[in-house]
């Protein structure tokens, strides 16, 4: 077929397409990994990316209260470092999200012998519309030369016009037999590698929260370390009687307590706070 033969990717040509695709997101990750074990930071089982929220309130509350609290570098940097890394969470997901999209727009093209077809299919349809300007004009020419009655001239353009005619035929022809090659490129593919990009994507998005989890463990701790020292902070826990150690756990006991689990809009979050109650012993 002009050239192009039908062929099947090969599974390790997925695996490597698959490696590029994702390697920045992966170089990241394994830096901050790298970065845990040289800091003997504490892996966990807790899952932070549904208890952002009540980090996120607690350094808000303790920033009302104490004005010099994000002030600490350790913190601050932390928190800053945790809210990227969620919002790269929500990017990846979102972008990766639909992968047949990525399959069309990213992994067919960097095929060359996909792009090849994809190129000659552009070239097609620009041939195609020079000659579909053409016939418009041999078109107009033939209605001056028969209100004219030139007989010789409107022969040579009926035969241009034939010509032209073919050659639109020809070009029809050609990119149906294109697209139909590309179609079957695809579907033969497309199983394979959407099972592949799963598997690999969600590879990726546990070592990610397992890193964000990590690095908001590590928040929780300073945060509630730096909030036993202040003065601020104590005085406000005594007034508000949250009675209990200084943490997350705590936090939450308190939160559950001033809600009403059956009026509750999300009874499943409410749920999870009781068991996150029990994660965090």
């Amino acid at each position: 077929m002009n050239g192009f033969e039908l062929q099947p990717i090969i599974k390790p040509n997925i695996g490597k397409w698959l490696s590029g695709y994702w390697y920045q997101l992966e170089q990241f990750i394994s830096a901050q990994e790298r970065w845990n074990k040289e800091n003997n930071i504490l892996e966990t089982r807790i899952d932070y990316l549904k208890l952002k929220r009540f980090l996120n309130t607690a350094l808000r509350n303790f920033m009302d209260i104490d004005t010099n609290f994000i002030a600490d570098p350790l913190l601050s940097k932390l928190n800053h470092n945790i809210t990227s890394m969620h919002e790269l969470y929500n990017t990846v997901v979102s972008q990766t999200m639909v992968t047949e999209t990525i399959y069309y727009r990213d992994f067919l093209p960097s095929i060359p012998s996909y792009k090849l077809v994809i190129d000659k299919l552009d070239e097609l349809a620009n041939q195609a519309s020079i000659l579909q300007s053409d016939y418009a004009v041999i078109a107009s020419q033939i209605k001056i030369s028969e209100s004219k009655n030139l007989t010789d001239n409107l022969k040579k353009l009926k035969n241009h016009q034939a010509d032209v005619v073919h050659s639109i035929g020809n070009i029809r022809e050609q990119t149906a037999a294109l697209k139909k090659y590309i179609g079957d490129f695809a579907d033969i593919n497309k199983e394979e590698f959407i099972k592949e990009f799963k598997i690999y994507r969600q590879k990726i998005l546990d070592r990610l929260i397992k890193i964000i989890n990590t690095h908001s463990h590590y928040l929780d701790r300073v945060l509630w370390d730096r909030a036993s020292s202040s003065l601020k902070i104590r005085k406000f826990m005594r007034d508000s009687n949250i009675v209990g150690d200084y943490d997350t756990k705590t936090f939450i006991q308190y939160y559950l307590k001033n809600i009403n689990a059956s009026e509750s809009a999300t009874p499943e979050w409410h749920n999870y706070l009781a068991l996150a109650v029990k994660l965090l012993d």
